[in-house]
């Protein structure tokens, strides 16, 4: 190595440092700061590593000579200072927003006017990297704020964790530059943007052994790397993770760097900032586990009540329904027909055809009586082949008219049975001042004279 004093010309180094002063943002500052270093050295290696939380170094940056692209196999070891003492190089800390964010790493300079201008640059690069940072942090906690009160808006419309991701993963990823965001909950996993295949995410996930403190967070390794893992804390229910990914290199690397090391990709501002996404989350979370609960109820609700009007196997009412609404009319201001009615032989059809095919030819006729009724009419299941209508407004030739229109419309069906099926009906007005017991008798009365008049027809009791 000559041992001639080197610097480049005044030039270079006013452009460098108005550069470094004005870089627009943190990647754009380390690799101007990379390459000046590389060139005010000699174009001696220059070796930038990240200071990981686990305050362990990982490379970052190695720029070296054409022809010597491959960071040497001792540098892309190195974890801590006293390693890098080890190999005879030189370094300084790079001051971030909360602490020392890194070191570089050098051959020692060859004279002290060298070693001044590195200290310089190292220095203006440190106060230009905190500057960035903090405005960075100021920003993202002000659209995460804005984005914070859209999320509050819309969350009685957000029904599951895909909707909600997909609906506000492009603004997350932008405020916390990202390229991909991944929610897990209850097996449930959301992903927006440039994540880990599911395969991945999922064994991920399954390694995160416990929920973390509100402030903490895990970051990823492996082939998640460059990713975040922050738990969102859901009352009485599995802990919900949410995932950030930047690239494999949040800062774009040199093309000299070879590196497979995982490099630490979030800052503890970042850290903090998604801790206040992941309490959002809690509050969104939650609403749509109330909302899920409330559906729930509301299906439930609907279910018993199907369950309390309707028959199981027809879908008409039940004998119990119906019975609360024939106590429930009241005669003396209302015009209604009753028609009792049954299928004929109906013993000889599941003695023929098996119960199976009988109740076949039930849930049919259902849909063949219920195509006839009006609005306002309406079919109940009084017991096993045995039916009532109850039809309002009708007089004793309209009742007459209705039932055998309905009687008429079965016989020429063709249900799942080689016989042809009929029914016989007894029908009855309401009385006023009688009881539903008197209306069913006469209704009764009446189906049982059909039955006995040789059947498929309908006979009136007034």
């Amino acid at each position: 190595m000559s041992q001639t004093p080197y610097l480049p010309e005044p030039s270079y180094l006013h452009r460098a440092l108005s550069t470094l002063g004005s870089a627009p943002d943190p990647d754009t500052l380390l690799k101007g700061l990379a390459s000046t270093l590389y060139h005010i050295n000699r174009q001696q290696p220059i070796a930038l590593y990240r200071l990981h939380d686990a305050k362990a170094l990982h490379l970052t940056y190695y720029l070296s000579p054409a022809g010597q692209q491959a960071a040497p196999h001792a540098l892309r070891l190195i974890t801590s200072l006293a390693s890098l003492s080890t190999l005879g190089l030189d370094y300084r800390d790079i001051q971030g927003e909360f602490g020392i964010w890194g070191y570089v790493a050098y051959p020692t300079p060859d004279t002290h006017e060298q070693t001044q201008w590195l200290t310089l640059f190292i220095d203006l690069a440190s106060q230009r990297l905190r500057l960035l940072k903090a405005a960075n942090a100021t920003e993202r906690r002000i659209r995460l704020r804005r984005r914070r009160r859209s999320i509050l808006k819309d969350m009685q419309h957000t029904c599951s964790i895909e909707h909600l991701v997909q609906r506000h993963g492009q603004s997350w990823c932008r405020i916390f530059q990202a390229v991909g965001i991944a929610l897990y909950y209850q097996e449930e996993l959301a992903c927006f943007g440039q994540c880990p295949p599911e395969r991945q995410l999922l064994a991920a996930i399954t390694s995160l052994a416990a929920p973390l403190d509100d402030t903490e967070a895990i970051e990823l390794d492996g082939e998640c790397a460059g990713g975040i893992a922050v738990s969102v804390h859901v009352a009485d229910a599995q802990p919900a993770w949410l995932m950030l990914f930047r690239r494999r290199h949040a800062v774009p690397l040199l093309p000299e760097l070879s590196c497979p090391h995982t490099v630490g990709y979030w800052l503890a501002s970042e850290i903090n900032s998604l801790a206040e996404l992941a309490d959002d989350l809690t509050s969104v979370i939650t609403a749509i586990e109330i909302a899920n609960l409330n559906q729930q109820l509301v299906a439930t609700n609907q279910w018993l009540e199907t369950l309390a009007h309707k028959d199981a196997l027809t879908q008409c009412w039940n004998r119990y329904y119906t019975e609360l609404v024939l106590d429930s009319i009241d005669p003396t201001h209302t015009s209604m027909a009753l028609i009792l009615f049954d299928i004929d032989d109906f013993k000889c059809i599941n003695d023929t055809h098996g119960h199976a095919v009988g109740d076949d030819v039930l849930r049919d006729l259902v849909a063949v009586v219920q195509g006839t009724l009006r609005q306002g009419d309406h079919l109940g299941r009084w017991g096993g082949e045995e039916f009532m209508i109850l039809a309002r407004e009708l007089d004793h030739e309209g009742t007459l008219q209705f039932a055998n229109r309905v009687r008429l419309a079965v016989a020429n069906v063709r249900f799942a049975v080689a016989a042809p099926v009929s029914i016989s009906m007894g029908a009855t007005l309401l009385h006023a001042h009688e009881s539903p017991r008197q209306w069913l008798e006469r209704a009764d009365q009446g189906l049982y004279l059909a039955k006995q008049a040789g059947k498929n027809r309908c006979v009136l009791c007034p």
